[in-house]
């Protein structure tokens, strides 16, 4: 199983375009106060199933799609009926790839959108192995908690993101060390580097493409934690981090 999911990390491409797609339902959605937090993360998933089996609401049927721009929950019904419906319409002899492209986006409902510097903790339900949840930072400085039960084991889309926020790292990084020759051969101010470094939005107080404000050749800074054995996170380095982040298979 290790082996496999080291072949599919060797291949970033699988990130471009229209990126991985996971069969899912979403079990809900609850406002936290931090960040990070392990313990936060599994209460917020007992609350959030209990209030399920409570209301006996059925959990929406959704697909979580994965690409460089971060994560995508789709209503999976929309997504359903417009695959039919490429099925069923023709292409036009010349623009055949267009019109394809432009059916896939017809009809098609995406519930949310977070982007990847957006995403600060995920965490794996202590008790269910097909359940995980993450931690999303919105623009207005809040925290939200998205809990998701998958069709197949978690830990699949868990090491997907895993691989994915280290993807985006090390381009991240590639972006800062060429910017950084630039501004060594005086190809470009260090104004422009900050400008070009840092991700869109204000709600997330640090990012993976975020620089600090007095070092243009200082490491990319990196936010992602999934905690291995779903233990609590505790303050670590910067270096620390990364190595946290890419070490999940236990």
């Amino acid at each position: 199983m290790a082996a496999r999911f080291k072949r599919a990390f060797s291949d970033p491409t699988r990130f471009e375009g229209n990126g991985i797609s996971y069969k899912a339902k979403l079990i809900g959605i609850e406002d936290v106060k931090e960040a990070r937090g392990d313990l936060m993360c599994q209460d917020a998933l007992i609350k959030l199933k209990n209030y399920v089996k409570i209301s006996g609401e059925h959990k929406r049927k959704i697909f979580v799609n994965v690409t460089l721009e971060g994560l995508k929950i789709i209503d999976a019904i929309s997504l359903a009926s417009n695959h039919n419906k490429k099925k069923s319409e023709p292409k036009s002899p010349k623009l055949g790839e267009r019109h394809e492209e432009a059916v896939q986006g017809q009809d098609l409902i995406v519930l949310h959108t977070h982007a990847v510097h957006r995403i600060s903790f995920i965490s794996r339900d202590a008790t269910d192995n097909r359940a995980f949840g993450y931690v999303f930072g919105t623009e207005d400085g809040l925290h939200k908690f998205f809990a998701i039960k998958t069709a197949a084991a978690a830990e699949h889309l868990v090491l997907t993101l895993r691989d994915l926020f280290q993807v985006v790292y090390e381009m991240k990084k590639k972006e800062m060390d060429a910017a950084k020759e630039k501004l060594d051969k005086g190809e470009l101010t260090t104004v422009a580097v900050k400008e070009n470094l840092q991700p869109s939005g204000t709600g997330s107080t640090s990012g993976i493409a975020q620089t600090p404000a007095q070092k243009v050749n200082a490491e990319p800074e990196n936010i992602y934690q999934v905690p291995t054995n779903n233990a609590p996170v505790i303050p670590e380095t910067r270096a620390e981090q990364v190595a946290n982040l890419l070490d999940l298979e236990d």
